[in-house]
Parts: structure tokens; C-alpha cells; sequence
């Protein structure tokens, strides 16, 4: 019994840290460096989920421990809160990542500069 309490421990740290990458795949510039609204509330849905697995879990390790006085497992509250930093980091630094630059390239067309040429025939 205690194996499968150890395996499901093991998955729930496996969704939280896949969640996370997930989460963070979502504000690294990736690509075209472009990010809009589906990647906002992707990113909203993502921590939602991983609050309400550390919210469910802690109530349910509160619950043990009250109960059965067992040790409170503090391993998901710590894979969440590394998450959440290093997202609130990169967040943090949006405009001044080291690995990026910003370019402005364009090219404005004046009419004031256009050579009309008219042949009638």
C-alpha cells in the first residue's frame, strides 16, 4: 500500500513540474516572439490548475495529518512556488531578456517622393 501511495505522489509531482514547463513554454519567446490573448489565458488556465492540484492536496495532507498523524508533504507547495518565481522572473524582465533584441524594421512610403509618369497615346 504504501508503494502506491508513493506512486501516486510521484505523479502528482510529475503533472505539477509538466505543468509548469507548460506554463513557461507559454511566456518564452518562441518562434516569431509574438504573444496575445491565447497565450494569456492559456497561461491563466495552467495556474489555475496547478493552484486548485496544491490547494487539493494540501487539504488532503492536512486531513492525514489531523487524522492519522502523519507527515505533511511539503514537496507539491515547493514545485508550485519555484514555478510561480521563475514565471513572476520572466515576467519580470519582458522587455530586457538577454537573449533577444529589439529590431524596428519598415519601410513608409511617401507620395510626396513618387514620380508620376503619365504617356498618352
Amino acid at each position: 500500500m504504501a508503494s502506491i501511495l508513493g506512486m501516486k505522489k510521484n505523479i502528482l509531482y510529475g503533472i505539477l513540474i509538466v505543468l509548469g514547463v507548460f506554463l513557461l513554454i507559454q511566456i518564452i519567446p518562441i518562434g516569431d516572439y509574438c504573444g496575445g490573448l491565447m497565450n494569456f489565458l492559456i497561461s491563466i488556465v495552467i495556474l489555475v490548475l496547478i493552484m486548485l492540484i496544491v490547494l487539493i492536496t494540501s487539504i488532503n495532507e492536512i486531513y492525514r495529518y489531523i487524522k492519522n498523524k502523519t507527515k505533511f508533504d511539503f514537496i507539491p507547495i515547493i514545485i508550485s512556488f519555484s514555478i510561480l518565481i521563475i514565471f513572476y522572473l520572466i515576467m519580470e524582465t519582458e522587455s530586457d531578456k538577454f537573449w533577444t533584441s529589439e529590431k524596428l524594421n519598415g519601410i513608409t512610403i511617401s507620395t510626396a517622393k513618387k514620380k508620376w509618369n503619365f504617356k498618352i497615346v
